[in-house]
């Protein structure tokens, strides 16, 4: 067997989503670190931390209908039917980060916290996060590369399955398993 890596566009796609899948799963699922991090706030400060995170969804949703129109507009304008749906993934996740990162922001919750607890809990929130991403971006591109190993280049677990049979089903199940048990204990020792 060989690894394939088929048109660039999808497997940064399918990276880029497998990414974006694991952050969000990771940061529904741990919470404990938002929890420690409200405890501390106090009740004025809970405002401004809410004020703040509506201010950072309105900046994510702005992304996102900015990357939506450009992305529709990319798969009308690409005659490559192939790479279309590809390409314009690549674009609804990449501007989407793009424009919230540029957005100027109107306040920093770091300039409130006042005792060293709460910053001591702000510093784990971002430094978790980092590393979800950065995790999540290796998961991404391991979970490529072996659907792309074990498929034949082609992300369908049906034909891994029907290829590889059983032996298949048991090695994803377990591949899957395996990068859950890094990042919890990952995790743990934060």
């Amino acid at each position: 067997m060989k690894l394939q890596l088929k048109d660039c566009s999808c497997v940064v796609l399918y990276v880029l989503f497998i990414s974006y899948l694991f952050v969000w799963g990771a940061t529904l699922f741990y919470r404990g670190d938002f929890e420690e991090y409200l405890y501390q706030l106090k009740p004025s400060q809970r405002k401004i931390y809410e004020k703040i995170k509506k201010e950072r969804l309105s900046h994510y949703l702005t992304g996102l209908s900015i990357a939506s129109l450009l992305s529709l507009f990319a798969f009308f304008l690409i005659d490559n039917k192939k790479n279309k749906l590809c390409i314009s993934g690549i674009i609804l996740l990449t501007v989407t980060s793009f424009v919230y990162y540029m957005l100027p922001k109107s306040d920093y919750m770091i300039k409130h916290l006042i005792t060293r607890k709460q910053k001591m809990a702000w510093m784990n929130i971002s430094t978790n996060f980092r590393k979800k991403k950065m995790f999540g971006l290796l998961v991404g591109v391991i979970t490529y590369l072996f659907i792309s190993y074990y498929g034949e280049g082609d992300i369908n677990l049906n034909k891994i399955t029907n290829n590889f049979g059983n032996k298949t089903k048991s090695l994803v199940k377990n591949t899957i398993q395996i990068p859950a048990t890094i990042f919890n204990k990952t995790i743990g020792q934060i």
